[in-house]
């Protein structure tokens, strides 16, 4: 009786052995697999993000029509929609006013890599004011440009 007792505990042990070894080489396995997916997803996340990027190279106002042109560079690699533009008055530091205007430029305006745009806004800027022009893209991406108008 004492023999079989001791084969019964000795298969125990051999099966929580073969566990414990199936469940170690198991656990790198699915480690590599869950982190290549993720850091795959990572990667091609940020660099369609980061392939877009544009800049707004000048800014020209004409007080006898009213008309500021904004001009905008695509400096990154794939076509951006420009969606929204703002025209911020600057009064002071930390003060702000929005300035309305109205585009002659039809929104979205696809730009694309390398190249440039004109987008028209009618508005009436006050002479001896500093303004700030926001252009938006459809993903979120901004451009900022800061000019005086004298």
């Amino acid at each position: 009786m004492s023999r079989d007792r001791r084969k019964k505990g000795l298969e125990n042990v051999v099966g929580a052995v073969l566990l414990l070894a199936i469940v170690g080489a198991i656990i790198p396995i699915v480690y590599m697999y869950i982190s290549s997916t993720v850091s795959g997803s990572v990667s091609s996340a940020s660099r369609f993000s980061a392939a877009e990027s544009f800049v707004i190279t000048a800014v020209n106002y004409s007080s006898a029509t009213g008309t500021l042109s904004i001009y905008i560079l695509n400096t990154g690699n794939v076509p951006v929609n420009i969606t929204d533009v703002k025209v911020v008055r600057i009064i002071a530091p930390s003060v702000t006013t929005i300035v309305t205007c109205t585009p002659s430029t039809v929104l979205p305006v696809t730009v694309y890599p390398e190249h440039s745009v004109e987008i028209d806004l009618q508005c009436t800027l006050v002479k001896g004011s500093s303004y700030k022009v926001l252009v938006y893209s459809w993903s979120g991406f901004e451009a900022s440009y800061v000019f005086y108008y004298s």
